[in-house]
């Protein structure tokens, strides 16, 4: 129990460091929590925690570390982690929100590994992460996609329709119009 006061703070006598510590697991109290973790530490919160909510902070916060100093590898550890998520088994707005973190953080022209994420994502995965690996490619206004956009302008998912149709438009080519 916590007593009813504008500030608890809590001290443990650990033999060593742990991995992780997750404070009220999936967010269920009122509360504004102040902690500091390394990017290593985020990362393994990322890559390791069952708590949902508790990955999607770690990815905010990751995502927001490209706005300061941030090494190339640490960067590279970030994008890497992020991927490793859209390809894995988490759940899909999971994955749809680390797929917009990356978007966020590379720049076009997109690298062939970002690319070939995308085009996986197209081929395998579900409607919604169809339609957010198409409005990604769309961003890139590469004419080369113009037979993938049209073929998914088939779809039976209106959303995959939709971004497929903006993304074709993104790449004013003569052929689309």
């Amino acid at each position: 129990w916590l007593e009813a006061r504008p500030l608890n703070t809590f001290s443990f006598d650990l033999p060593v460091a742990p991995r992780l510590i997750n404070f009220d697991y999936e967010s269920r109290w009122i509360k504004e929590v102040k902690e500091e973790k390394s990017t290593e530490e985020w990362l393994w919160l990322l890559d390791h925690s069952r708590d949902i909510l508790a990955r999607n902070q770690a990815l905010t916060v990751l995502s927001s570390k490209f706005n300061g100093s941030l090494s190339k590898e640490d960067s590279n550890r970030i994008i890497q982690s992020f991927r490793g998520m859209v390809k894995g088994n988490a759940y899909w707005r999971l994955k749809a929100t680390a797929l917009s973190k990356i978007r966020s953080v590379v720049k076009h022209p997109y690298d062939n590994e970002t690319i070939n994420l995308l085009l996986d994502i197209v081929e395998k995965d579900s409607s919604w992460m169809r339609t957010a690996a198409i409005s990604f490619l769309g961003f890139s206004k590469a004419s080369k996609f113009i037979p993938l956009y049209k073929r998914y302008l088939s779809d039976t998912s209106d959303r995959v329709i939709n971004a497929a149709a903006i993304a074709l438009g993104k790449t004013k080519d003569k052929a689309v119009f």
